[in-house]
């Protein structure tokens, strides 16, 4: 709210907005539309980047839609369906279907976490995740959602609690103990924890199994390397000139993935 609010200060012709509620509460975000509108109504023109798309539907007057660094398309807001936009964004039809639950869900405990305790950020917590399940956590920014996750990982150190694994109790003291336990983590900010930007995009996927590509005398095989992160640039549509290629230098998206 504060950097808003510094941006609102320059008393500026043209304002542009890079997502800014994803960090705000739904009565901020409602704040912050009447002052959008507001300004719209002062004459101030207004760029609203953002990948939610009800929210450009409720606070734009058009919509541009960009795809792999290219301008794909510019529509009337009150004239485009969601569907519309989410096919430009994609280049394809997207069909949504609710996904069926099933009648006997597995009772299966995969994880289970008992009395996890971190300093004043973590507190007693308690939980269990079955197999084929997916478990939600929910929390305003600072609750400790981010924080219990990279404790599990083992990213920070935990002061007490146990943890067990397919009824297993394990000792996690690091991430490299989290993966050889078969636990994975991605970061919620992925430029600070969850990439090195500065490698290349064949580094970079199999970064967390190179074991898996050492020979005996431990030399990397570069051959295997080359060919898994080829066949996940190709599963995920990894759109990059090559597997040589930079991570820092990919867009958003193909970072992501």
């Amino acid at each position: 709210m504060v950097e808003i609010a510094k941006a609102l200060s320059f008393n500026s012709d043209v304002l542009i907005m890079d997502e800014p509620t994803a960090a705000l509460t739904e009565t901020e975000i409602d704040e912050l539309f009447t002052i959008i509108r507001r300004l719209r109504d002062q004459g101030v023109g207004v760029v609203h980047i953002s990948h939610r798309l009800e929210e450009l539907k409720q606070i734009s007057d058009r919509i541009t839609v960009m795809r792999d660094g290219r301008y794909i398309d510019t529509v009337n807001t009150p004239e485009v369906t969601i569907e519309r936009i989410i096919s430009m964004m994609v280049g394809r039809t997207i069909y949504e279907s609710t996904p069926e639950v099933p009648e006997n869900p597995s009772q299966e405990v995969v994880l289970e976490v008992k009395n996890l305790n971190r300093g004043r950020e973590i507190k007693n917590v308690n939980f269990k995740l079955k197999k084929g399940e997916i478990l939600g956590f929910s929390g305003l920014v600072g609750a400790g959602r981010t924080e219990v996750a990279r404790a599990i990982f083992g990213a920070d150190p935990i002061d007490s609690g146990e943890i067990y694994i397919n009824g297993q109790k394990v000792v996690i003291h690091s991430p490299t103990d989290a993966v050889n336990h078969g636990v994975a983590y991605l970061s919620e900010d992925r430029k600070r924890y969850g990439l090195t930007l500065k490698l290349d995009v064949e580094n970079n996927i199999v970064l967390a199994s190179f074991k898996k590509f050492l020979s005996k005398i431990g030399w990397i095989n570069k051959a295997k390397t080359r060919a898994t992160s080829q066949e996940y640039v190709t599963s995920l549509s990894i759109k990059t000139p090559s597997l040589g290629q930079k991570v820092m230098n990919l867009s958003g998206g193909n970072s992501k993935k």
